[in-house]
């Protein structure tokens, strides 16, 4: 399977928070399981991309890691994109068309589209208001992501260049890239 985050990238590179939303909660799109987040080594920090903030957002399990008083994390190009969305969500542009698994359009008004992601939307600001912005700056990075940062989005191109420079753990929900 081909991880989820160059998914993201191949679907929607203008709006990666969209990709992440849209491949997380598509039951047709086959997904990794999730890594085993259990750890030996005691961490009171965390470094979040796009594609954590949206599995965070969508389950709502962002406000219990805010209740855990964990250091939260996330690049400037992070932030710029999840306030990108939130942008979004609130502009009046008349509705949105998408399609049904079987491939039956449906149309979706602003408002209707705000009262779904009214959820997603709370825990973002949720997360926005207790997560520290951090800034890249140069990094030595390996071969291995050299080769691969044409098919990761900004976001997840400066959380992996922070995790490296900064040794703040990355929370990757995409198995092989934790790998």
């Amino acid at each position: 399977l081909l991880p989820i985050m160059f998914k993201g990238q191949m679907t929607d590179k203008s709006d990666p928070f969209k990709a992440a939303i849209g491949l997380l909660s598509d039951a047709e799109v086959k997904k990794h399981p999730l890594p085993n987040f259990g750890t030996t080594i005691s961490t009171d920090k965390v470094l979040m991309d796009v594609y954590a903030i949206a599995y965070l957002a969508l389950t709502g399990f962002a406000s219990g890691l805010v209740k855990s008083k964990t250091q939260l994390f996330m690049s400037s190009d992070t932030k710029a994109i999840v306030i990108h969305w939130l942008e979004n969500r609130q502009r009046d542009n008349g509705g949105m068309m998408s399609s049904l698994p079987n491939g039956q359009p449906v149309y979706s008004s602003a408002e209707e589209w705000r009262l779904r992601t009214e959820l997603i939307s709370n825990q973002l600001k949720l997360l926005l208001d207790n997560t520290e912005e951090l800034r890249v700056g140069e990094v030595d990075m390996p071969a291995e992501f050299i080769n691969l940062r044409q098919g990761l989005c900004p976001s997840v191109q400066s959380t992996i260049r922070l995790a490296v420079s900064t040794q703040i753990p990355w929370f990757c929900i995409d198995l092989h890239m934790t790998q």
